[in-house]
């Protein structure tokens, strides 16, 4: 039997470090990847596909994407098993309860693992999260009833995995040794963005990066058990967005221009989405505009600029007799006791910046 696996897809996430129209393209793309999910199913001919949970942010989700999710989900003309996460928990208000899903699409819905049964003998258990945090282990003092292959779907962490989790509380974490003492074959597990390949259990990972600094492989994965009860894995890519961490030097750039000149080759002939951090010191009478920055572009779907570790220049000298905001400004820095050389020009160039209208990120 074959599946396609995925989870952690967070439709209408906010993306708060985009502009709004670059966040707006973005979301499409997850949109967009979806489809491609599904459109994978159905070229490799997989019998079901498998959410394990955070298919979409349930505190940001737009009005119409209840609608996108039902009708995505009744082309792909298969079985689609949906295991909710604690991004997408079900709950009274949740649209895994008030939708009307096509006949194809089961969602799970207690806190317990329940079963469903597949072709060839296999058992699919899967269990929902119905808050957005403090949910216990689904394996924790659990085993199955029946005989046959048993396969578990859920949203949950590996407690010695490397996970992206930044949220307090428990995500139904589980020990890897719990899976085959509960009486599972295999378990698909998803709330990590990064994926993982272990011998008891797979954990696909985000189907694209969604953040600057993420550089773990993404796609879906395709699963199929031979008639000898093997389990073969591969993971496939469903999203051609690339994204880009980069960083830029400009302590030797004389002047404002070159700093832009330099930054329109930093990122020359890329695709997709990138973030910029700036570097270095600010060599006398350069200052940066940072909108204006962001104006280089002309191939990117999104692009921003960041100030990093700059430091101003070094010849800001406190004022004497100038009766302006920027003077007084300058002034109360410079009386501010017991502060370093370095800090202290940190706090004037992001006063200064600010002060002419700039944004410091």
């Amino acid at each position: 039997m074959k599946f396609i696996l995925f989870s952690d897809l967070h439709l209408d996430r906010p993306f708060p470090g985009l502009p709004v129209t670059q966040a707006e393209h973005y979301r499409q793309i997850l949109r967009d990847t979806l489809r491609n999910i599904v459109a994978l199913s159905q070229a490799e001919e997989a019998q079901a596909l498998l959410c394990a949970g955070d298919l979409f942010e349930h505190d940001y989700l737009m009005p119409d994407t209840a609608e996108f999710l039902r009708q995505t989900f009744q082309s792909a003309f298969l079985p689609v098993y949906l295991a909710p996460g604690n991004r997408d928990y079900f709950g009274p208000s949740s649209v895994y309860n008030r939708l009307a899903w096509s006949s194809n699409v089961h969602v799970f819905t207690s806190i317990q693992l329940q079963p469903v049964i597949l072709d060839g003998g296999l058992t699919l258990w899967g269990a929902a999260h119905r808050h957005l945090q403090d949910t216990p282990g689904f394996f924790d003092d659990f085993h199955t009833d029946r005989p046959g292959l048993h396969l578990a779907l859920f949203h949950g962490s590996e407690r010695t995995a490397s996970s992206r989790d930044d949220e307090p509380g428990s995500h139904a974490s589980f020990h890897a040794a719990q899976i085959d003492r509960a009486g599972f074959y295999h378990a698909f597990a998803g709330h990590s963005h990064l994926p993982q390949m272990a011998r008891t259990y797979t954990c696909p990972g985000s189907p694209v990066p969604l953040d600057f600094e993420d550089r773990a492989m993404h796609g879906a994965v395709i699963l199929s058990i031979d008639r000898h009860g093997l389990l073969h894995r591969e993971w496939r890519s469903v999203s051609s967005v690339n994204v880009y961490d980069l960083t830029l030097d400009i302590s030797q750039c004389s002047d404002f221009h070159t700093i832009k000149e330099h930054l329109q080759e930093r990122i020359a002939g890329l695709r997709g989405f990138a973030r910029v951090t700036l570097h270095g010191r600010l060599l006398p009478g350069t200052w940066l505009r940072l909108e204006e920055l962001e104006t280089v572009n002309s191939s990117l779907d999104g692009f921003i600029v960041r100030c990093g570790a700059v430091v101003p220049p070094s010849e800001v000298q406190e004022p004497a007799g100038e009766l302006t905001a920027r003077a007084r400004f300058i002034r109360e820095v410079f009386t501010i006791p017991g502060l370093a050389e370095d800090e202290r020009r940190r706090i004037l160039f992001a006063g200064l910046s600010a002060l002419e209208g700039q944004e410091i990120r």
